[in-house]
């Protein structure tokens, strides 16, 4: 998963974000009664999808909590620094498996009903039903439909492992024959091979019941509509949206699903009466932040890298939750392009690299010294693995060591004069010329350093063609990519980082050793075991220095002194648990300080129900 920051450029199928530059000088009172309490979010960049089979980041993740329910899901987080639980959420227990982890049987809750679409319109057929196992199987089918996939980033690729995923989307077959519904309450999955953390990925959003009769009229054509007849099952539903030219939501107000009982669903209290998520126009984070403190809103969904004076003064004020919350910042190297498929290269590089002044840029967190962060099962701490250790005369920790690393170059064989394509992100230009004279302190005389927007270099990074038609090469290193794990499992970190053939694999790593454990991971359950042989895998990837691991940076949540109960959301740190968090009794909860809703002048598309604003 994407973590909040700098997320333009990323949609497919649609333009860059255009952030809406609206003035701030007009009140908004925003909608609900008097006495109800009203949630105020706001947000940097905007949300790209409301699409459960679409969703990719932690901001949308944030918003689904109230949304949207899944077979499995996790409480509200207390204490950061403890474990959670994957615990029932649709099913009614943690379901059976065969032996070998290949069959796994779930029986679902027989009284969770579909909520209205927009603007609270019932539809005939699907609002006031029943959920049923036959709609989480077309939830995981329409994964791998090109409608959907048009829409952007999914997690399509964690789901290939059940019989029949591929042929379904070669087109070769009607169905996902691995997925058997037995009856209304109960559905079967087979699988091609052991997947301990099977259970895992039914928690993830694109395995929220869709009804299948409903949706997939919205399915069929280049790109699928859903989103915007959608229908919940949480304890929320989306009453309005508004969305830029680019097909950005930048304002959605939810209202209580009136079909949610609360005795069927023990993880959300749901106490507030409605939320309203708003665009900040040219707000930036640290803006956001400021206006969070200032009770303007509750807090910000994607405002976690505020400047450090903000965090300071939250933490003072008690008004301040912090979480290391697997999130790993790095540099990858191209294995594919010449020379970085030179293992003593490389580690030449890793040794170069000031770490030490890449951490002083960056803030808040701990530098780091292997791939896995704090957190999650198979990390390794400093002090008893650095296989790139540094340290300068004035104590630096992670400074660089040139005379190690001309060494380890001398070694290599490579030529110095070679060209080398460093692309790192603008908001952070800082870093990319730490990293191109550390280069060139290490002897090189060709790099060519460039910046772009973290949401292209992504781009670039999944698929080589932008970064030639841009630059006229592929890249050699990319910095300042980050990555955050998609749920509390170790797995859902290494796997698509590592794996051969996974888009995120920005390395193209391709390393037998970590094959094997990939491999044998999924026939382990015990935790002790798939944490040590996690531990194996860190050392690997990062001995054999497909990276340069560099920062674990801690994520800040900023919230406002009306926010009672602040505890976390497991799927999408830093955030808030939304469903969870109360209002103080006598907080404001009628006003907020926004664009005002009626400029420029939108125009209003009708249909099935849907009120959809556009922006120009």
């Amino acid at each position: 998963m994407k973590t909040q920051q700098n997320r333009k450029g990323l949609r497919l199928g649609f333009g860059l974000l255009t952030v809406l530059a609206l003035g701030f000088s007009a009140t908004w009172v925003l909608g609900g009664q008097a006495g109800q309490k009203n949630l105020k979010l706001a947000t940097v960049h905007g949300l790209f999808t409301i699409d459960p089979g679409a969703s990719y980041f932690a901001p949308e993740w944030s918003v689904f909590r109230g949304t949207y329910r899944t077979l499995f899901s996790y409480p509200a987080v207390s204490d950061p620094n403890q474990p959670v639980d994957l615990v029932p959420d649709l099913a009614q227990d943690m379901g059976t498996h065969n032996q070998d982890l290949t069959e796994w049987t779930f029986r679902i809750r027989s009284d969770v009903r579909y909520g209205p679409t927009f603007n609270g319109a019932m539809i005939a057929g699907v609002s006031g039903e029943r959920v049923t196992a036959g709609d989480i199987k077309y939830a995981i089918e329409r994964m791998f439909l090109p409608s959907v996939l048009a829409l952007g980033f999914n997690y399509a690729f964690y789901y290939a492992v059940i019989e029949g995923a591929e042929a379904f989307f070669l087109g070769q077959a009607n169905e996902i024959t691995g997925i058997t519904v037995l009856d209304d309450n109960t559905i079967q999955f087979r699988l091609t091979e052991p997947t301990a953390h099977f259970r895992n990925l039914l928690s993830l959003f694109a395995t929220t019941p869709v009804p299948k009769a409903y949706a997939q009229t919205f399915d069929q054509g280049d790109i699928s509509s859903y989103q915007l007849h959608i229908v919940t099952t949480g304890p929320y539903y989306f009453k309005e949206i508004t969305r830029d030219l680019d097909g950005i939501f930048v304002h959605l107000r939810l209202d209580r699903n009136p079909n949610w009982l609360p005795a069927t669903d023990p993880l959300r209290a749901a106490h507030v009466d409605s939320a309203e998520i708003i665009l900040t126009g040219d707000f930036d984070e640290t803006e956001a932040v400021r206006q969070v403190l200032a009770g303007t809103y509750h807090w910000a969904l994607d405002a976690i890298h505020p400047e450090p004076r903000l965090i300071e003064e939250a933490r003072e004020r008690g008004l301040l939750r912090q979480v290391s919350a697997g999130v790993v910042e790095y540099i990858y190297f191209n294995l594919g392009k010449d020379p970085m498929g030179n293992a003593l290269l490389r580690e030449a590089i890793n040794l170069a690299v000031n770490r030490y002044e890449y951490s002083r840029i960056l803030g808040d967190g701990t530098i780091a010294t292997s791939v896995l962060p704090p957190n999650l099962g198979g990390h390794l701490p400093a002090e008893s693995f650095n296989p790139f250790f540094s340290q300068d005369g004035a104590g630096h920790f992670m400074s660089g060591d040139l005379d190690q690393a001309k060494q380890r170059l001398l070694a290599s064989g490579e030529a110095t004069d070679q060209e080398l394509l460093v692309v790192g992100v603008e908001d952070e230009p800082g870093n990319l010329e730490s990293v191109v004279a550390s280069l060139q302190a290490l002897g090189f005389t060709n790099v060519r350093g460039e910046v772009v927007d973290r949401g292209e270099l992504y781009e670039m990074s999944f698929d080589p063609s932008v970064a030639v038609e841009r630059f006229g090469a592929e890249i050699s290193i990319g910095v300042g990519v980050r990555w955050a794990m998609d749920f509390p499992e170790t797995v859902s970190f290494m796997l698509p980082l590592f794996l051969p053939d996974s888009p995120p694999n920005f390395s193209h790593a391709d390393d037998p050793d970590l094959n094997a454990i990939f491999a044998a991971i999924g026939s382990e359950s015990d935790p002790a075991v798939r944490n040590a042989l996690w531990a194996d895998a860190n050392r690997i990837a990062t001995e054999r220095a497909y990276w340069v691991p560099l920062f674990w940076p801690l994520s800040s949540m900023v919230y406002s002194k009306a926010v009672a109960n602040p505890v976390g959301d497991a799927l999408a740190p830093p955030a808030l648990d939304w469903t969870n968090v109360d209002l103080q009794q006598n907080s404001d909860t009628g006003g907020v300080v926004g664009p005002p809703p009626s400029a420029p002048a939108p125009s209003l598309l009708n249909g099935g129900g849907c009120s959809l604003q556009i922006r120009d």
